[in-house]
């Protein structure tokens, strides 16, 4: 869970439910993106605990490509509107290898907020210190739980907050940098296995 992330008072439930039930899972929530003079950021109000978002502005759910998404071939950005949910059936129809935009089943995992049983995450030996700064380390995790026979499982009914504050630094360049580098980390990575 990310430090940027609030949860709804009905998250820890939903997830904890599925992870009792499903134990080959990794469950991701969508988010919804406030800034930081949103009423919800009142101490009282997050005591009382938070409702579930109305609406959702995931990338995950509605995209279109942006140069801060490393993987996008130029002959194909910003040619259509991705409804990644819609587009994979709730991500039951990804295949070996396949991808909808950028996105590949390990791709629709945000490690801002995921949940799985600890036996899993343990069996990968977790996450990677080969990315520096930002981005695909939680894909790269994703990828390993996902080779050991585990799903990627959607939550839909309990989302998150997550608070915008921009690029880290305030650095839109260097967050693409970063992430590029990362790709190339990634994509060596995924050559070299991980055991």
């Amino acid at each position: 869970m990310d430090a940027d992330i609030l949860l709804s008072k009905t998250y820890l439930y939903e997830h904890n439910i599925r992870n009792q039930v499903i134990p080959n899972a990794l469950f991701v929530s969508f988010r919804k993106n406030i800034g930081f003079d949103d009423p919800l950021l009142n101490l009282s109000t997050m005591k009382r605990g938070i409702e579930n978002p109305n609406a959702i502005d995931d990338s995950r759910v509605f995209n279109q490509a942006k140069k801060e998404q490393a993987g996008w071939g130029d002959a194909n950005i910003n040619d259509r509107l991705i409804e990644l949910l819609d587009d994979t059936n709730y991500f039951k129809n990804y295949n070996y290898g396949n991808a909808v935009g950028v996105y590949d089943l390990p791709g629709v995992v945000s490690g801002h907020n995921i949940s799985l049983r600890r036996e899993n995450a343990l069996s990968v030996r977790g996450f990677s210190t080969e990315f520096q700064g930002w981005g695909l380390e939680d894909k790269h995790f994703a990828a390993k739980v996902v080779s050991q026979g585990n799903y990627v499982n959607p939550v839909l009914n309990s989302s998150v907050y997550h608070i915008g504050y921009g690029p880290r630094g305030g650095d839109q360049d260097r967050k693409i940098n970063e992430l590029n580098k990362n790709y190339e980390a990634y994509q060596k990575l995924l050559q070299e296995g991980w055991y």
